[in-house]
């Protein structure tokens, strides 16, 4: 895997020509720091993450970084937000039957398949950041793609449930569901030998059938 994809992607080449050199070196010098930033975490872990370890790894100064973040939190943030903001492009289809809710399973599943070291960074090294039910969920959050075709399934009739189950319980459910899945042949099964496609095309469809009668 591609370990730049996630980093490159949210800075896109289109408009660059209209860039002066210096703010095309201070793209790239960025996207240099925010690879070797993600390298630092996965090997320490983001609670030993430290600007100082990073500017050695990078060869800058400590106080040469602040040129391109603001401080500690905001590289880790700025991380972050990279591969939800590709996890959550990969997720957003047209559509809003059962098929389309069984097909984004997949979809999350696939990302999970093709960029684990950004997923396991994503699941294990960074909170959601939201607080409780009550707080709005960000438009910008792979998440909120589930919660909107959820919410469309059972408004129309698609998705029954129960007096006391909400959309978020649904949502979250699911999300378990595919977060355990994935988890699970990401770490403890690595390496297993199994049809694993052929087993999730069967429980998507009955997981998610579950819930329509």
């Amino acid at each position: 895997m591609d370990i730049h994809r996630t980093v490159f992607s949210i800075y896109p080449m289109l408009g660059n020509e209209n860039k002066t050199t210096r703010q095309r070196r201070h793209e790239k010098n960025r996207r240099y720091i925010l690879i070797e930033a993600k390298k630092l975490i996965r090997k320490n872990g983001v609670e030993n993450f430290s600007l100082r370890g990073l500017a050695a790894i990078c060869d800058y100064s400590p106080a040469a970084l602040y040129e391109y973040f603001s401080n500690k939190e905001d590289i880790l943030k700025t991380i972050a937000l990279q591969i939800e903001k590709e996890m959550r492009e990969s997720l957003i289809h047209d559509g809003n039957t059962l098929n389309d809710l069984i097909a984004l399973g997949s979809r999350y599943i696939a990302f999970a398949k093709n960029q684990p070291e950004d997923y396991l960074l994503l699941f294990t090294s960074f909170s959601s950041g939201r607080r409780s039910e009550n707080e709005a969920l960000p438009e910008t959050s792979a998440y909120m793609v589930l919660f909107n075709l959820v919410s469309e399934l059972v408004e129309s009739g698609q998705l029954i449930l129960a007096k006391d189950v909400g959309v978020e319980e649904i949502c979250y459910t699911y999300w378990v569901f595919l977060h355990g899945h994935v988890m699970m042949q990401l770490t403890h099964l690595k390496g297993y030998d199994a049809d694993f496609e052929s087993m999730e095309t069967r429980m998507l469809s009955r997981f998610v059938n579950s819930f329509s009668s």
